[in-house]
Parts: structure tokens; C-alpha cells; sequence
């Protein structure tokens, strides 16, 4: 059972699964973290009170042992598991001049690298080194340096993602004018370098989020969510790279789009799919499939599909009443969608592999009970 707890009188602003090891989840609150640890008969509650502000955002590593938090007070703090199971807080420090909105992880292969987002316009990437203290009784200090800054956004960048590892260490950057820039660690040795591969311009505006597809045998595809009041701008625009002789990122012709507002956007882990599964919070949870009417592998030895052969369904749509739904979380099969919607209230749903639908599983009520 994956199971949520909300303090009394707090509201949640974010959402994170942990898909190995006990512990199962993560919510921001106010300027307080609360982790709740699955053990094998009961759950138990540890709260992080580092933050002197809200907490924007939150991101696990890989492999489920280390913390990464941003918050308005424009902080970074890292977490680290001890071996007895214990979260300690083991390194913070400033990273911008204004509210911190995103943070994400590298993936491992490339060292221990943060990439931080924030109101101040700028994307920094940061490395953590570690350095010989004493030879003898062989005793590491490690600390964050920041590789680079990124400066090329005029209005705030509010989110940052790491492609998936089998496409490079890329980044995108999506900020609040709808752009999306793409950028590539040049030499891996030297995170000081970073080219604008590409600057996907503004098909939408008032960007609020922008998700990766996490397939390795399908060619890049982004999600990128608005919440635009305007009705001639979507709220849900997807690009997908077209690898040719101009190799630019093409916007996909979407025939779903959300009548709200998007909070935010999680592919789900694609485990072999012929498809991508995507979900969309916002008034209402929506989870898309998104596949191709002949094929969708990637072959670099092929001619490349039109972008029109792309089809987007929507397979399933759940509602919380006059609530809505503000972060997302997939476990690691992608077959159970954790969402949390603005009154503390933690929505599980499952794929039911019996009849093919998704079904509601359990809700947590903000003292913890479970219905």
C-alpha cells in the first residue's frame, strides 16, 4: 500500500514516489518535508523542518538514498539515508536570488549533478566533489560547486528536467513565455560547458511545467503544460525530435487538450510499451496515451514517420469535486498514479490488468486515515 499523511491545516505542494527500498513517498509542505516510511507491519512519519519557506519541489535520486528540496528561500538542501534508516540533512547553501522553483537529479552516470531552476531567469547546475581529507585515516569531504549557469531565459524558468540517460546528459528548460531551450554538456569531464542545442519557440504561453518521455527505444518526445486563460493557446502542447536534415523539435498535432489548467505532467515508466503513457493534473487527473498508428521505434536506419501518424487518447479522467489535482507521481511499473490535489486528500489509482481500466485504489484523508 503506498500511503500519504498530510498535517492538519498545511497545504501540499508536491509529490514524489521513492519506487525502491521502504520508503514510498514525499510531500512538501509549507517549509516542512514529511516522509512517510513504509515498514513491513506499519507507517511512520519523519518530518524535515530545514526550510524557513515553502518547499516548490522535490527529487529523489536513482537509487532512493539521497534527498534533493528547493524552496522560496531560495536554498537547496540535500538529504542522505544513513544505514540504520535514519534522513539527515548533510549539505545546504544558496543557489539563487529569488524563489527556487524546480530541482532534478542527473542520472548517476554522470556523477552526482543538480540542476536548480528559480525566478531569478537562471538554470544552475550544480556537481558535488569530493576531496581527500586526511590520506591516512582515509576520511572524504564532500561539497556542491556550481558548474554553470544558464542565463539565456528573459522572464523566470519554471521547470528544469534531465533527459533520460540513453539520449545524453541533456536539459530543458521551460520558461514562463512557453520557450523551451535544450542544452548539452558538451565535454562530460567538464560540466562548465553546456551548448543551447535548441530553442523550441513559444507555441503556448504561461508555461507551468514539462515532462521527459522515458522510453529508450522511442525517439525524444516532450510534454509541456500552461495555464494560459486564453482560449486560443492549449494547455497541452508535446514536441517530439525530428532527426533529419534540419533535426529540429517538431510540435506534435494533439488532439487532446485539457479545458483547464495544467499543474503537471509525468510520463510513466514505459517498461516495453508500444505506447507512452502520460498523465495531466489539473481541475481534473487525465491519463493520455500516446502512440504511433504504425510504429513508434526510433531507428536511426529508417526514414522517420510523420509527425501525423502520432495519435494521443484520452483513456481515463477522474475528478476530486471543486479540488484540483497539483502534483504527480507514477510508481516504477507504471501501472499506479499517485496524485495530490489542493486539499491535502492523496488519490492512488491502479490498471486493473483484468478489464483494462484504471480504478481508484485508495484515497488519505489529511490525518492519514485511509478510505
Amino acid at each position: 500500500m503506498h500511503c500519504h499523511i498530510k498535517h492538519a491545516n498545511v497545504s501540499y505542494c508536491t509529490l514524489n514516489y521513492l519506487c525502491c527500498g521502504s520508503s514510498v513517498a514525499v510531500l512538501g509542505c509549507s517549509a516542512q518535508i514529511v516522509t512517510l516510511v513504509k515498514a513491513k507491519m506499519s507507517n511512520y512519519l519523519v518530518a524535515f523542518n530545514e526550510h524557513k519557506d515553502i518547499v516548490q519541489d522535490m527529487s529523489y535520486n536513482v537509487f532512493g538514498n539521497r534527498l534533493a528540496t528547493c524552496s522560496c528561500d531560495q536554498t537547496v538542501k540535500v538529504f542522505d539515508r544513513r544505514a540504520d534508516g535514519q534522513w539527515t540533512c548533510t549539505h545546504t547553501w544558496k543557489v539563487h536570488c529569488g524563489p527556487v522553483w524546480k530541482i532534478d537529479w542527473a542520472h548517476p552516470c554522470y556523477g552526482q549533478v543538480l540542476a536548480s531552476c528559480s525566478f531569478d531567469r537562471t538554470v544552475v547546475i550544480w556537481e558535488e566533489t569530493v576531496k581527500k581529507v586526511n590520506a591516512g585515516q582515509n576520511t572524504e569531504e564532500k561539497s556542491w560547486v556550481k558548474r554553470a549557469s544558464l542565463v539565456d531565459s528573459r522572464c523566470d524558468v519554471v521547470d528544469a528536467k534531465f533527459s533520460p540517460s540513453c539520449f545524453g546528459l541533456l536539459l530543458a528548460a521551460g520558461a514562463r513565455d512557453g520557450t523551451v531551450r535544450i542544452y548539452e554538456a558538451v565535454d562530460l569531464s567538464n560540466l562548465a560547458q553546456w551548448n543551447l542545442q535548441h530553442e523550441i519557440q513559444a507555441s503556448c504561453h504561461s508555461l507551468t511545467c514539462l515532462a521527459w518521455c522515458a522510453s529508450e527505444n522511442h525517439r525524444p518526445m516532450l510534454a509541456v503544460g500552461t495555464d494560459s486563460v486564453d482560449p486560443e493557446n492549449p494547455k497541452l502542447v508535446l514536441y517530439t525530435y525530428k532527426e533529419d536534415f534540419n533535426q529540429v523539435w517538431d510540435r506534435v498535432n494533439c488532439t487532446v487538450d485539457p479545458t483547464h489548467s495544467v499543474n503537471d505532467l509525468k510520463f510513466a515508466p514505459s517498461l516495453g510499451r508500444t505506447f507512452h503513457l502520460l498523465a495531466v493534473a489539473g481541475r481534473t487527473l487525465q491519463i493520455l496515451s500516446v502512440h504511433n498508428a504504425f510504429t513508434d521505434r526510433f531507428d536511426e536506419n529508417s526514414e522517420r514517420e510523420s509527425l501525423s501518424d502520432i495519435r494521443v487518447k484520452l483513456i481515463s479522467e477522474f475528478s476530486a469535486g471543486s479540488v484540483q489535482f497539483w502534483r504527480l507521481s507514477w510508481n516504477i511499473t507504471g501501472t499506479m498514479l499517485s496524485a495530490i490535489a489542493s486539499d491535502g486528500v492523496v488519490y492512488i489509482y491502479h490498471y486493473t490488468s483484468y478489464d483494462g481500466k484504471w480504478q481508484l485504489a485508495t484515497t488519505v484523508l489529511p490525518e492519514g486515515s485511509l478510505t
